[in-house]
C-alpha cells in the first residue's frame, strides 16, 4: 500500500522537527537501504562500517552525529533515533495500515457459539471457533482456525493471529497473540505416589493485562487453584513456556525460549534473556536482569543482574570467566 507523507506528520508523532517542510516522503527503511524518499535512523556508528552512506531524505539522528550525514539528507535532531523511528512507524501504520486486515463480520466457515457474543466491529477468520460464554471486545481481529474456548472473556482491539487456541481465560486491552500460542491449558502438575505420577487438577485461569504481546508457539498454563498471571505492558517472546501460577509484573520481558517453572514471581520490569530457566517459586524482585542461558535457582533482590548456571551476580560470574580462561590458558597438560 503506498502512502506519502511529510516533516510536518514526523514532527506531529515524534516531536523532532527538521527544515524542508516542503519534502515528501513514501516510507521507512533500514540506514542501509534507504533511498531519497524515505526516512531512516543513525543510532550507532558501526553502521558507518565499510564505507556506507546515507542515501535516505531524512534521518533520526543526534547532534554530535549530524555531520556524518550527506547534505541531500535532512537530519531530524533528536537523542533517541531509533525510538523516534519506531515511533513514525507506529503512526504510519495506524494511519494508513489500519483497515488493512479485511472485511469486518464473520466468515461464514467460522463457527460460533449462539451464547457467545461477538460485536460487529470484530473480525473473525475462516474455521474459528468460539464457544459458549466468550465475550469479545469491540474491533477484535481472529485469525485463521482460532480456538476460543468456553467462557473466554478478551477485552478491546485484541489481535489473535492464525491457530491459537485460548481457554479459561480473560484478556485485557489491545492484546497481541501471535501465532500458534497456546493459553490456558493444564500445566504440569502431578503427584509422586507409589503407583505413579497422579494428576493434579488445574481450576485457575490465565488473567492477562492490557497491552501484552504473546510471541509465536509461546504456551501460558492455567493456574491449579489460583490464577496464572500477566502484568500490564509485558512482552513475551516465542517459545516462552510460562507454568502454572506464575505471576509476571508489569512491563516484563522474556526473550525466546525462556521456562518459567511453577510459582514463580517475577515483578516488575524485570528482563530475561533468551534460554534462561527458573527454578520452581523463585521470586525476581523488581527490575532484575538475568542474561542469557542462565540457571536461576534462587530468588533476588531489586536491580539485580545474575547471570551464568547456577546465576550469580554478573560480576562475580564475569570474575569466574575470566579465571577459568586463565587457568586453562596456562594448562600445559
Amino acid at each position: 500500500m503506498s502512502f506519502v507523507f511529510d516533516i510536518e506528520f514526523i514532527s506531529k508523532h515524534t516531536g523532532v522537527l527538521g527544515a524542508a517542510l516542503e519534502k515528501k516522503f513514501s516510507g521507512v527503511a533500514s540506514f542501509g537501504s534507504a533511498n531519497r524518499d524515505q526516512v531512516t535512523s543513525l543510532d550507532r556508528l558501526d553502521l558507518l562500517k565499510d564505507g556506507k552512506q546515507c542515501n535516505a531524505g531524512a534521518c533520526f539522528v543526534r547532534p554530535e552525529h549530524k555531520d556524518f550525514l550527506p547534505d541531500h539528507t535532512i537530519p531530524l535532531l533528536c537523542q533517541t533515533p531509533w525510538e523516534c523511528c519506531v515511533r513514525l512507524m507506529r503512526a504510519l501504520s495506524a494511519e494508513f495500515f489500519l483497515d488493512s486486515q479485511g472485511d469486518r463480520g464473520i466468515h461464514p466457515s467460522a463457527w460460533v457459539h449462539p451464547d457467545a457474543f461477538v460485536p460487529d466491529s470484530c473480525t473473525v477468520g475462516p474455521f474459528v471457533v468460539i464457544e459458549e460464554g466468550a465475550i469479545l471486545g469491540q474491533g477484535c481481529i481472529l485469525g485463521a482456525h482460532v480456538l476460543i474456548g468456553k467462557n473466554v472473556n478478551m477485552g478491546k482491539d485484541c489481535r489473535i493471529d492464525s491457530h491459537v487456541s485460548i481457554c479459561h481465560a480473560y484478556l485485557g486491552d489491545r492484546v497481541c497473540v501471535r501465532s500458534g500460542a497456546r493459553i490456558g491449558q493444564p500445566g504440569f502438575g502431578f503427584v509422586v505416589t507409589g503407583s505413579g505420577p497422579v494428576d493434579v487438577p488445574h481450576w485457575g485461569k490465565v488473567r492477562i493485562g492490557s497491552d501484552v504481546v504473546l510471541g509465536a508457539n509461546t504456551t501460558i498454563d492455567r493456574g491449579t487453584l489460583d490464577d496464572t498471571l500477566i502484568g500490564d505492558g509485558t512482552r513475551i517472546d516465542n517459545l516462552v513456556q510460562v507454568a502454572h501460577n506464575v505471576q509476571l509484573g508489569k512491563n516484563v520481558v522474556l526473550v525466546a525460549q525462556t521456562g518459567i517453572s511453577g510459582s514463580c514471581r517475577i515483578e516488575d520490569q524485570c528482563m530475561l534473556g533468551g534460554q534462561v530457566g527458573v527454578a520452581p517459586g523463585v521470586c525476581l524482585k523488581a527490575g532484575t536482569a538475568v542474561a542469557a542461558k542462565s540457571g536461576v535457582m534462587r530468588s533476588t533482590e531489586s536491580g539485580a543482574q545474575i547471570a551464568g548456571i547456577p546465576a550469580m551476580p554478573i560480576q562475580q560470574w564475569k570474575r569466574q570467566v575470566i579465571y577459568l580462561k586463565r587457568l586453562f590458558s596456562n594448562d600445559k597438560g
